[in-house]
């Protein structure tokens, strides 16, 4: 939200990075990540990361994001 970024900036903290959260290709994003940093950016980078492929298997991009967390990847 416009206040969180605002508070973020208050300290000190930069968008780095937004990644877009879909569950699945063709379907809108849901979630966003944003990575903060201290020194600004110009133009943050932007990034699409679909959870699952059209398959309903999860995707190689997710599972290489979560692997330190499932003990399944």
């Amino acid at each position: 939200s416009a206040l969180f970024e605002q508070l973020m900036r208050a300290e000190g903290f930069y968008p780095a990075q937004l990644m877009l959260v879909s569950p699945k290709p063709g379907k809108k994003a849901n979630r966003v990540m944003i990575q903060y940093e201290r020194n600004p950016v110009q133009e943050p980078r932007h990034e699409l990361l679909d959870i699952r492929n059209s398959d309903n298997a999860y995707s190689a991009e997710y599972k290489a994001l979560t692997k330190d967390f499932y003990l399944n990847f």
